[in-house]
């Protein structure tokens, strides 16, 4: 994995950039802004500190259909 931004980490987690900051910052890596990057070991400490959140906001998006009327569709191809 390559380096990634502090915002993009708070995007993955479905938190603000605020808390990646902190928790980074607790564990010694100098990051003060949100665009700042964050090598692979950065990231594996946020991800151990929050715990498995990743991808909360995608799973929401894949359990929604995109379309309203897709429901209704889906219910109508299940008749």
């Amino acid at each position: 994995m390559s380096k990634k931004r502090v915002h993009e980490i708070a995007k993955e987690f479905g938190v603000e950039s605020k808390q990646v900051i902190s928790i980074l910052q607790q564990h010694n890596f100098n990051v003060t802004k949100a665009v700042n990057t964050v090598d692979d070991a950065g990231y594996t400490v946020v991800k151990n500190q929050l715990g498995g959140k990743s991808n909360g906001a995608d799973t929401k998006a894949a359990a929604a259909p995109a379309n309203p009327n897709m429901k209704k569709l889906q219910h109508l191809i299940k008749l």
